[in-house]
């Protein structure tokens, strides 16, 4: 009992983690009930006597049955199991959730780059990154791979060839892709040169 009343203070103050370890465990839960069905399935079918003779069609029926039931109940689970996650997901603040985005963002920069960067830049940089990776369906990591790989999060890389910035852009692309896509793909504020 005193174990619940410290995991929900220690949750109280921390919420993302405690909404992530929340998820885990209940992962976890779904992906027994999974393994308890297939273990089930798996004895009910060792059960069927090898003396009693069945038809070929009997015996589809019967695994095309349980497949069914596994099937529903497995569904079921995920349902459950996103409609609890969609409810804690809920609870939490838009604008707490970005804040905490934004702080690990710039705690996987630092920690990745021997460059000291102020904290201006680094808030431009993650606000930046979180903002293509909704649009445009790109995963936070791959966008700070490119920027470390390109310029190692220095927002005013030059290179001896002309590119610039985070991602490294030609000025001649630059201009080419501004004149070719009007629809905000680009954030040139800055000297931040993000293009996804």
């Amino acid at each position: 009992m005193n174990f619940l009343k410290k995991y929900f203070a220690w949750g109280k103050k921390h919420s993302f983690h405690f909404i992530a370890s929340l998820a885990l465990v209940i992962l976890f839960i779904v992906f027994s009930v999974q393994q308890t069905m297939l273990h089930h399935l798996k004895t009910r079918l060792n059960e069927i006597p090898n003396s009693i003779t069945k038809s070929e069609d009997g015996i589809k029926e019967l695994i095309k049955e349980e497949n069914s039931a596994m099937r529903e109940t497995i569904e079921l689970s995920y349902d459950v199991l996103h409609a609890r996650v969609d409810t804690v997901d809920s609870a939490i603040k838009p604008e707490k959730k970005r804040r905490e985005l934004v702080s690990k963002i710039r705690n996987a920069i630092t920690e990745n780059t021997n460059r000291t960067i102020n904290i201006r830049d680094l808030n431009r940089i993650a606000n930046a990154v979180i903002d293509y990776s909704y649009e445009y369906n790109f995963t936070i990591s791959q966008i700070l791979a490119q920027m470390k790989t390109e310029s190692d999060f220095n927002v005013k890389a030059t290179s001896s060839a002309g590119a610039q910035g985070l991602m490294q852009i030609m000025p001649a692309t630059l201009n080419y892709i501004q004149y070719e896509m009007s629809n905000g793909l680009l954030n040139l504020t800055h000297g931040i040169y993000i293009i996804i």
